[in-house]
């Protein structure tokens, strides 16, 4: 991408709400597999970091489908500090906890 063109979470407006997620698809438990749960958990991690220093209208999800992935999407929910701005689950869960943010608003 060009420089200008690169997506910066300064421009967004604090007045709307914005919704940044991470998803992964993961069928089967195995080594490459593990490393997707270990990514999701680091961004919930730098979601944490910035729901520390910021509290505005950004909200942060992992997005995590799939037999094993779901199985382990308790171990990315621990990591999670800020509930009410960051949320972890499959397609259905995130749709519905967008959808309550959004009435909410």
């Amino acid at each position: 991408l060009k420089k200008d063109l690169k997506p910066n979470l300064d421009n967004i407006k604090n007045s709307e709400l914005t919704f940044i997620g991470y998803q992964k698809f993961i069928l089967v438990a195995g080594g490459h597999q593990n490393n997707q749960i270990n990514d999701s958990c680091d961004f919930i991690k730098d979601s944490n970091k910035y729901c520390e220093k910021f509290d505005d209208n950004k909200f942060f999800y992992a997005l995590i489908d799939g037999y094993e992935g779901e199985k382990k999407t308790v171990k990315i929910k621990n990591e999670i500090k800020y509930n009410d701005r960051i949320f972890a689950g499959n397609t259905f869960d995130v749709i519905k906890w967008v959808k309550e943010k959004i009435n909410n608003a």
